[in-house]
């Protein structure tokens, strides 16, 4: 091995992840649930990865908010939610997209009645001792979704909510679709129609005519034209296509490799405050 000459200091994004994929799911609030302080997890989720989560454990937002909430195995149930639909202001109508992160939390995002991610208020938990973070495009993008109906089963085309336009109203007209199994297709976005394009190709991929089996889309649009999208039932829990990250579909492109690092992962790693991990790159 040669001698070690490059180091690079990576920061980690503010809402961690190990890596590991597991099923989004998400949850449409309604009166019931407002006046409520308990949510119930999708049986189907609870079995996937409920003995992963502790008893007590936070749900954490993109402005550093961090909710402390318990759970209770058996049934499924988070009790503590009140204190987030005050601080948030949420209302009926609209919904939380939890996401596992792999360790021992839930990354949580809010799903306006517009159908795109709130504008998240600038303040944390009152427990906290720490000021909101900035949520930015640069940083995660921006969430939106599209229902499937009998009128538009999304077989190629979609038009993304107004309010997605108001907030990114320069869309780069190249895009490149990844879906939840690592397969990634090029696409496009036509401005003066305010369409995207290109969900057939996945779809010829997968063996299906159109998404009219599933309930909805979910679309993660990042800067310069990346767009990650999910597929939900109607449990809203994500459907997981065949195949795994960095696996191609059969009319996408492959991927260039022209080299590789390693990375070792030490247990201070796991910890919340650890922000970055250095990466060592060998003289070629």
């Amino acid at each position: 091995m040669g001698a070690w000459s490059l180091y690079s200091f990576i920061p980690l994004y503010s809402m961690n992840s190990s890596g590991l994929i597991f099923e989004k799911f998400l949850k449409f609030l309604t009166i019931k649930d407002i006046d409520s302080d308990e949510i119930q997890v999708p049986k189907k989720i609870l079995g996937r990865y409920g003995d992963r989560l502790p008893e007590r454990f936070f749900f954490n937002f993109r402005n550093g908010y961090e909710l402390p909430v318990k759970f209770t195995k058996d049934t499924g149930i988070i009790k503590g939610m009140q204190t987030l639909y005050q601080d948030f202001d949420l209302t009926a109508g609209e919904m939380l997209l939890f996401e596992y992160n792999g360790m021992t939390d839930l990354n949580v995002y809010v799903i306006g009645k517009d159908k795109r991610e709130i504008d998240y208020p600038h303040l944390v938990h009152s427990t906290q001792k720490r000021v909101p973070r900035v949520v930015s495009m640069k940083n995660g993008g921006i969430r939106f979704i599209n229902f499937v109906t009998d009128q538009d089963p999304l077989a190629d085309e979609f038009e993304p909510p107004l309010s997605f336009e108001i907030s990114c109203p320069l869309v780069p007209a190249y895009q490149s679709f990844v879906f939840s199994n690592g397969k990634e297709f090029e696409a496009r976005y036509d401005a003066q129609r305010r369409r995207f394009r290109g969900l057939s190709a996945f779809c010829r991929d997968v063996g299906i005519d159109d998404f009219s089996g599933f309930n909805l889309l979910l679309f993660q649009y990042e800067l310069y034209g990346n767009v990650t999208i999910s597929a939900f039932d109607d449990a809203f829990v994500e459907v997981m296509f065949v195949g795994g990250p960095l696996s191609v579909g059969s009319i996408s492109t492959n991927p260039s490799i022209h080299g590789s690092f390693s990375i070792t992962v030490q247990p201070f790693h796991m910890s919340k405050y650890c922000y970055g991990v250095v990466l060592i790159f060998p003289n070629s």
